[in-house]
């Protein structure tokens, strides 16, 4: 039997790159995670909500980095932005190892765009799409602060009639002009009506309809634009009610 060295020559050719592919996998199993940087995309106009010291914590609850640097065949990035993802601080979590074997966690935080203070006391954030965002006794974000009559925070409160609803749907209305998003500090919530106290003047804005509440926002904004700034009514009024929808009423509680 004649041998055929052309495919003997390619079959051993084989088994070495075979050998060679192999021991590169082992290898770089059992290689590992060279250095772990951290990223967290900051809150506008504010200090994070989440710190690195805290990231790097919740990756230590996966992996013991006191036991040493991750072994990359251990590393699972699926389970570990999971993980991480499951603050409720947290929007998304982005992780990916690089060719120099570095570990790099992207963190995007949720946006608040109001601090509610319920009526037991407890406070929480919601952010643009209204989810629940705990608050850190030592973090505070600079969004408007909601309290007063304010129910007790529910993961179904979108399908309730309540104030934590008539909070985020006037937060939301307010949000959609600059004018509005500067002017209030504070929304107060009571028995029978609503209170929007800006960051300036005396003057309390007070609402207990909803309804047409951009079109009653529109002529707030044009009341201030006239009669506060152009007839310069500035400390003259104690109240400006917008509840009917084509009226805004200045009052002088003590003349």
């Amino acid at each position: 039997m004649k041998l055929n060295w052309s495919h003997i020559t390619l079959f051993i050719s084989s088994i070495a790159v075979l050998a060679v592919w192999i021991t590169s996998i082992l290898t770089t199993q059992n290689r590992k995670v060279e250095k772990i940087f951290y990223a967290i995309e900051s809150v506008e106009g504010a200090r994070k909500l989440i710190s690195t010291k805290e990231i790097k914590t919740k990756v230590n609850e996966v992996y013991d980095l006191n036991a040493g640097p991750i072994k990359i065949s251990e590393l699972d990035l699926s389970k570990l932005e999971a993980y991480i993802s499951k603050d409720n601080r947290i929007l998304s979590t982005e992780i990916h190892l690089d060719a120099r074997r570095e570990l790099h966690i992207s963190i995007i935080q949720r946006r608040p765009i109001v601090r509610i203070i319920d009526k037991s006391g407890a406070q929480y954030y919601l952010d643009q799409e209204g989810e629940f965002v705990s608050k850190q006794d030592f973090k505070a974000i600079r969004v408007p602060v909601a309290t007063g009559e304010i129910e007790s925070y529910s993961p179904d409160w979108k399908k309730k009639k309540g104030n934590i609803k008539d909070c985020y749907t006037i937060i939301s209305a307010l949000r959609k002009d600059k004018f509005f998003t500067a002017l209030i500090e504070q929304i107060h919530f009571e028995n029978e009506r609503i209170k929007m106290i800006p960051k300036m003047g005396t003057e309390i804005i007070v609402i207990n309809d909803l309804n047409h509440l951009d079109q009653k926002l529109q002529n707030l904004k044009t009341f201030y634009e006239t009669e506060m700034t152009h007839n310069n009514a500035w400390g003259k009024y104690d109240e400006i009610d917008i509840s009917i929808k084509n009226q805004v009423i200045p009052r002088t509680t003590n003349p």
